[in-house]
């Protein structure tokens, strides 16, 4: 209980939502680092995640970035 009244405290100066907690910033992590390239079995790793499939969630965001991302740079993909 302490962690997570530290955690909504810092959370709290930073965003503007009700919806903060400790696994949106774990969510976040996850997200932040798949983004900047690491692959899922480390993320997997460094979440505690006993399965790959657990983790998997994490690409969702991802892929969508880089969809996004293909959109933009592609000459054509308008």
């Amino acid at each position: 209980m302490l962690i997570s009244r530290i955690v909504k405290k810092n959370i709290s100066q930073l965003i503007n939502s009700e919806n903060y907690n400790p696994h949106l910033l774990r969510h976040t992590f996850a997200t932040h680092i798949l983004n900047r390239g690491a692959d899922l079995n480390s993320v997997k790793d460094l979440l505690g995640h006993s399965s790959l499939a657990a983790t998997q969630i994490y690409t969702h965001n991802s892929i969508e970035k880089l969809k996004k991302t293909f959109e933009k740079a592609h000459p054509k993909a308008e």
